[in-house]
């Protein structure tokens, strides 16, 4: 291959390098969270035997677990539980649909919180402070990265009523239903953002440079 060829080539990757590098934004981040309990709106519960009939659009506080409800994503761990939080998160800069419900093109390729895997993410923004990351209408996160801070996880039950997967409380004798429920969770520790990788293209910027200066030495005048 011809020198020119060669700068050429380099320049070029390292153009593309500098294009993927402005596509997106990434941030990953490895915490412990404690878990204090989730909270449950529009609360139906009663008797699987139907003999007679509980109580219907009652909201349950976090906390509370007299009724033996339990999270669709985390089941029922005790309070105070303390949880590995690990996400990567990648933010694009200019996002497909920028909607909470239709999401903006964000991924979180790592993604788990406890026993839940939260990897299937289409909305992600990412703050000096904290993250967001969403999934249409079915579950939702908006975190501070600030130790001590709390945050929810929220979850819509209409996914899992269309799938027909009643709930069933801990003492298998009860059956309830519920509009959204949130799971509140308090930071712990926090490791700070790894740095952003740069391109592998990118590396071939000092062979550009270097190629470049053996040029212009071999074409100055004699």
């Amino acid at each position: 291959m011809k020198l020119g060829a060669i700068v050429a080539a380099a320049v070029v990757a390292v153009g593309v390098g500098q294009a993927e590098a402005a596509t997106y934004s990434t941030a990953t981040y490895d915490m412990f969270v404690r878990y204090e309990g989730t909270a449950f709106t529009r609360v139906s519960f009663a008797p699987i035997t139907h003999d007679h009939y509980g109580f219907e659009d009652k909201d349950i506080e976090a906390g509370d677990t007299s009724l033996g409800l339990k999270s669709y994503l985390f089941g029922l761990p005790a309070i105070g539980t303390i949880f590995q939080f690990s996400i990567t998160l990648v933010q694009p800069h200019v996002p497909v649909e920028d909607d909470y419900y239709y999401g903006n093109g964000g991924r979180t390729p790592v993604c788990q919180l406890g026993p839940w895997d939260c990897t299937a993410t289409n909305y992600t923004e990412i703050r000096p402070n904290g993250f967001s990351a969403y999934h249409d209408d079915e579950y939702w996160m908006n975190v501070s990265t600030a130790v001590g801070s709390t945050f929810d996880v929220g979850f819509w039950s209409t996914h899992a009523r269309e799938q027909g997967r009643p709930f069933i409380a801990a003492d298998g004798n009860h059956y309830y239903w519920y509009d959204d429920e949130y799971s509140r969770f308090t930071v712990l520790d926090v490791n700070a953002p790894a740095p952003v990788p740069l391109p592998a293209t990118a590396a071939l910027l000092p062979l550009g440079i270097g190629t470049l200066a053996m040029m212009r030495k071999r074409r100055r005048p004699r």
